[in-house]
Formats: structure tokens, C-alpha cells, sequence
């Protein structure tokens, strides 16, 4: 009897076990045709199954081809492997290092004569195109010609056919229009050169309508009194006084070479009253 129950069950000997009962209704008979066509598939026999059926479909598919990269492959052409390690960043750097290497070379073997063209070369060069140069002009400059001479005929039922610019007129145009600018420049910056010994400060001279408009203005010239007059009206009372006095003025006057009074006699005044003058107005202002 079982210990630690609250209601004691009591022992059954005699009863039967399932084991027996079992034993005693199984028959060892062949298996009928039904029962094997119904047999029940085991699981690795049904996996065996599906992996044979997906045979034929993995050799049927194409494998997908990698997209083509023109970078390594042009790479490649010039000789730049790319190296396991390396990305396209430092691929495309290593070979930058190589050619600024290799120009840097050849620039220090030109600079000493080492390598490159000799100048008389360059120089024959730079004269072909030059001359190139000039006779594309002058023939640009001959068709200008010959159009201009062209009679222009005007007629009122013509109509202006509009055609496309072709390579020469398109560099025809370009010359002219660095021509025109080439003028404009040399009229801004143009100087007036001055010979030596001539004045600067000289009064313009007008012609005509400008002229017709300045002759009145030029009549009245000199009708102002000025202080300079009246100076000149009292120089004749002073010469007495003025001749015993020996400035650094009166030094230059005497001393003064043939080409310093040619030039004042171009300009028509007497040195020595141009002295009078000076001294007079110095007189003044003191």
C-alpha cells in the first residue's frame, strides 16, 4: 500500500498490463497490396525527394554575370593592376603618383638639356605658325576687301536668307572683334609724346565749328586789369634801382646759353624785361 495517501488504494495482482493484451491481438500475417500502396513516406525519403527534383533546376539556371567595370579594365590596358588591397580610390592615386613622377623626370632632364626638343626647334615652330597667322589675316583682310567693293543691290521684294556661320567666318568675326578692342585699348592708353625743348602748356588750337565758337571768347583776351599790367606800367621808374641789384636771376640771365634765349625769342618776350617783370612782382608779394 502506498505510503503518504489520504485514501489507500488496494493492490490488483490479477489484473492484465496493456502488454499483453497487445501481444495477444497482433498476428504476424503477410501485409496486404492496400496496405503497401498506402505506406507512409519517412521524412528523409521525402527530402531526398525534393532535393532530386531541384537538380535539374539549378543546372538549367544561368549564373548572373558581374557587371563590367571600364575603370579596372582600362586600368588594366595601361598596365595598373589593382592589388587585393586596394580600392579604386588608391588605385586611381598610385597611378597619379606614377605620372606626376614621370613628368617631373622629364622636366628636370629638359631643364638641363638631358631630354626634350632643342629651342631652334620650338623657335622654327613658333615661326611656321606665326606666319600661319599672317596670311590668314591678310587673307581675311582681302575678303573684307572684295565684299565691300560688291555692289549692294536694294531691291524690295528680296528677303535676307539667314545662314549658319561657317568655321572661317566664325574666326573672321573673332579677328575683327580683337582688332576693334586692340584700337580701343591703344586710344585709352595712347600718350602724347612731347619733343625736347617744346612747350607743354601751349593753348590749344581750334578749327571749325569749335573755332567759330571760341572767337568771341578770344576777343576779349586781355581787356582784364591785372596785377601783372600795373606792375609793368611802374617798371620803367624802377630800372635805376633794378639794375644795381645782381640775383641769383640776373646770373642765369647773363650766363645763359644760346639755346635758353633761341627759345625765348621763339616765344617773343625780351629777357630782359621778362627780369624787370620777375623782380618787380617779387617786390609785390613782399
Amino acid at each position: 500500500m502506498a505510503k503518504h495517501r489520504r485514501y489507500p488504494q488496494k493492490k490488483r495482482n490479477n489484473a492484465p498490463t496493456s502488454g499483453n493484451l497487445s501481444n495477444k491481438k497482433r498476428l504476424n500475417l503477410e501485409p496486404s497490396r492496400a496496405m503497401l500502396d498506402d505506406q507512409q513516406m519517412s521524412r528523409k525519403i521525402k527530402e531526398l525527394k525534393q532535393l532530386a527534383a531541384t537538380v535539374p533546376e539549378l543546372e538549367s539556371a544561368k549564373r548572373k554575370r558581374r557587371p563590367r567595370n571600364r575603370f579596372l579594365e582600362e586600368t588594366a590596358k595601361m598596365g595598373y593592376a589593382q592589388r587585393p588591397w586596394e580600392s579604386e580610390d588608391l588605385l586611381l592615386s598610385r597611378i597619379n603618383r606614377d605620372t606626376h613622377k614621370s613628368v617631373d623626370e622629364q622636366l628636370l632632364k629638359a631643364k638641363f638639356g638631358m631630354a626634350g626638343r632643342s629651342i631652334k626647334d620650338i623657335a622654327d615652330d613658333y615661326k611656321t605658325l606665326d606666319e600661319k597667322e599672317h596670311d590668314s589675316e591678310e587673307s581675311a583682310s582681302i575678303d573684307e576687301v572684295v565684299e565691300k567693293e560688291k555692289p549692294k543691290t536694294n531691291k524690295p521684294n528680296d528677303v535676307k536668307k539667314s545662314r549658319r556661320l561657317g568655321k572661317n567666318d566664325k574666326l573672321r568675326l573673332k579677328r575683327k572683334q580683337t582688332r576693334e578692342e586692340n584700337e580701343k585699348d591703344f586710344m585709352l592708353n595712347a600718350r602724347e609724346i612731347i619733343p625736347f625743348g617744346e612747350r607743354a602748356d601751349a593753348p590749344p588750337e581750334f578749327s571749325g565749328k569749335l573755332r567759330q565758337g571760341m572767337d568771341p571768347l578770344f576777343a576779349h583776351a586781355g581787356k582784364k586789369d591785372l596785377l601783372l599790367k600795373k606792375q609793368l606800367a611802374k617798371a620803367p621808374e624802377s630800372d635805376a634801382k633794378l639794375s644795381k641789384r645782381t640775383d641769383s636771376s640776373d646770373v642765369f640771365a647773363r650766363s645763359g646759353t644760346a639755346s635758353v634765349n633761341k627759345r625765348r625769342s621763339k616765344i617773343g618776350v625780351d629777357p630782359k624785361e621778362r627780369e624787370k617783370i620777375i623782380q618787380a612782382y617779387r617786390r609785390r608779394l613782399k
